[in-house]
């Protein structure tokens, strides 16, 4: 018999088996996408008391300890990369087979508990799923003690699992109706024969060729998600080399046009009369001046000036932001409003940069809004100390469509169909963000509007 991944616990290292079922049904999931992910792994983790125990421990291990039942546990799970499951083992013919003979008794204990426990929650009207889910991690104790010397389970497992496990020892007065089936279960099993609980831990322990293949399958897909990032870390790297390599060109290419133009039409402007040459001459300048700008953007995405941190206030950095925007909003008849907190919110930032980036959030979203509507700025305090600092910037536009999110920040990829001139105003955002070692996510939905999320690394809130 094989084994998943160690638990590390304060007494060493815990290996729970692997079964053959659950090998296929864990290898099945990897392969699949989306929904079938799940589907796999709820049936991996209702069919193995070991896989749901040793889930729980490592999900707790990993700040969750509000997983209850059996579809949480393999929502969390999906969401895992293959390397997740590295680190299995194949022990000594031995002591394989000696984990093989313990194991099949308490997991066929617990399985035949599981259905007997959903069974008498259907009748008696509770709700089935928490009563076959307490029912099948009751032995979470016994299954980490199953190679070895018994750790402090207390270590390993969220509170609720402790508190619940006592109350599975008190009176059935004192018992949830969810707790009083699974207990109920938990009796008659232990009172009825070993038959059906032999045949449950049998075929669970069963030997096939999934349990030897899996930790295969494991690394092969690891290797090509590290294969995949790379590719995509190397293409991202030659798209910046070459985007700078353009913008520098052009600077120097182009700049210099651009300034004899814009000099030659203030000269002219200087001494024009006639009010439609005078506007025409404007126009000129006013483009020269817009092509430099986009000249600028470019090196600025391109190679960007190393952030210097400082701390800075959030709140009037951003209702400052609100504030410059106002005028351009109430000419299109939108709205731009800022939702701050009271008191002060002090990080250590690059205040013109962070102040650039919320800018270019604000000032695509009034593009998208047109007219009318409101674009809102939010700060988002951290719920604890050293925790991430959140702005996000929202509107009621017209939202972004499905092919066009994955691309809303690349240089000048053109969402004007979307209601939306991207250019580089959202990609001078990413870089800054970025720069900062924070990220940016955008929410959104055709006629649903855009929320793009600024998150600040922990560390630096004061």
């Amino acid at each position: 018999m094989h084994t998943l991944p160690s638990l590390v616990t304060p007494r060493g290292s815990r290996r729970l088996p692997l079964a053959e079922p659950t090998a296929e049904r864990l290898a099945l999931g990897l392969l699949a996408n989306g929904a079938g992910r799940n589907v796999h792994f709820e049936a991996a983790l209702a069919g193995d008391p070991a896989l749901a125990v040793w889930t729980l421990a490592r999900a707790y291990a990993a700040g969750e300890d509000a997983l209850r039942s059996i579809a949480e546990l393999a929502s969390w799970l999906a969401n895992q990369p293959a390397s997740f499951f590295t680190g299995g083992q194949t022990p000594e013919p031995a002591a394989a087979e000696d984990l093989r003979r313990r194991s099949s008794t308490l997991s066929g204990r617990s399985l035949a508990a599981a259905a007997l426990a959903e069974q008498f929650a259907r009748d008696g009207a509770a709700d089935a799923q928490p009563s076959r889910f307490l029912a099948l991690v009751h032995g979470a104790a016994e299954w980490v003690a199953i190679d070895g010397e018994a750790p402090d389970a207390s270590a390993l497992f969220p509170p609720w699992l402790h508190s619940t496990l006592e109350e599975l020892r008190r009176p059935a007065e004192h018992q949830s109706p969810e707790v009083a089936c699974a207990a109920r279960a938990l009796r008659a099993v232990a009172a009825q024969d070993e038959d059906t609980p032999t045949k449950l831990g049998e075929a669970w322990a069963r030997q096939g060729p999934w349990g030897a293949s899996f930790n295969e399958l494991v690394e092969r897909l690891r290797v090509l998600a590290q294969l995949q990032h790379d590719f995509a870390g190397a293409l991202e790297t030659a798209k910046l080399e070459a985007l700078k390599n353009l913008a520098y060109g052009a600077g120097h290419e182009i700049n210099n046009p651009l300034a004899n133009i814009s000099a030659r039409a203030q000269t002219m402007l200087a001494e024009e009369q006639d009010p439609e040459r005078r506007r025409m001459l404007g126009a000129i300048n006013a483009q020269a001046f817009r092509a430099h700008e986009m000249i600028a953007d470019m090196m600025l995405f391109a190679r960007p000036p190393a952030p210097q941190p400082e701390p800075a206030d959030l709140v009037p950095l951003l209702a400052g932001v609100a504030d410059e925007l106002a005028p351009q909003a109430e000419e299109q008849g939108s709205e731009i409003r800022a939702d701050l907190p009271q008191g002060p919110l002090v990080v250590a930032i690059d205040a013109t940069q962070i102040a650039v980036a919320v800018r270019s959030l604000c000032v695509n979203a009034l593009e998208a809004l047109v007219t009318g509507g409101t674009v809102q700025i939010e700060l988002l305090p951290p719920a604890k100390p050293h925790e991430a600092v959140r702005i996000a910037v929202r509107d009621d536009g017209p939202g972004i469509a499905a092919e066009v999110r994955p691309h809303v920040f690349d240089p000048f990829y053109s969402g004007r169909e979307a209601g939306r001139g991207l250019g580089l105003g959202l990609s001078k955002c990413w870089r800054i963000v970025t720069g900062h070692g924070g990220r940016i996510d955008v929410e959104s939905g055709p006629g649903q509007g855009a929320v793009f999320t600024i998150t600040l690394p922990p560390g630096n809130t004061r």
